[in-house]
């Protein structure tokens, strides 16, 4: 079995940073899982809907055997007041086991794994990742702009003017404290 601890603040932070770009609509499978991949000093999880992307990279210290990837699901998660609780992930041949603390002991979610192939995240993140300039900007001014733009046509587009490749998909990150959190927006397909 492959393990891996982790604080329940740090989770917390990489479960918000891909929860909202899960699927729920059922299309595919596969979009309704959040990749981990479990290395000797970090864990990065990708999540998909196929219109965005997010990924979020930590860093660990836990002692692990063997390096591993497993799919979850978007997981519920209240922070203590102490900040002591742990986050046990474990994965077996066939499922994946994540162990979360509550205010009444722990609660142990059982994943078993998409039945359709999860794409090429580390893909889609490398051809995301290449740009030619970069953008510093208020979090909450973003929000502000895309809340304004949005509902302005019937199909909730907005541009971005980025590099002069109009398929390249557009990265907004953000990072403290060895956590990496990268939201990534998928060019509109018009059809």
């Amino acid at each position: 079995m492959k393990r891996i601890e982790i604080d329940e603040l740090t989770f917390s932070k990489l479960m918000n940073g891909v929860k909202r770009s899960v699927s729920t609509g059922g299309y595919k499978e596969s979009l309704e899982y959040i990749q981990l991949k479990v290395s000797a000093d970090k864990v990065v999880a990708f999540s998909t809907d196929g219109y965005r992307a997010a990924r979020v990279e930590i860093k660990h210290t836990y002692p692990i055997e063997e390096e591993f990837v497993c799919y979850i699901k978007p997981i519920p998660i209240k922070v203590s007041k102490t900040l002591t609780g742990v986050v046990v992930i474990e994965k077996t041949e066939k499922e994946t086991f994540v162990e979360v603390p509550t205010a009444f002991g722990s609660c142990r979610y059982r994943f078993a794994p998409p039945k359709d192939n999860y794409i090429d995240a580390e893909n889609v993140y490398r051809t995301a990742k290449v740009h030619d300039r970069e953008v510093s900007f208020r979090v909450s001014a973003a929000i502000n702009a895309f809340r304004a733009l949005n509902g302005t046509n019937d199909y909730n587009y907005a541009t971005i003017e980025t590099s002069d490749d109009k398929i390249k998909a557009f990265v907004i990150r953000a990072e403290q404290d060895g956590i990496i959190n990268e939201q990534i927006i998928l060019p509109v397909r018009k059809v």
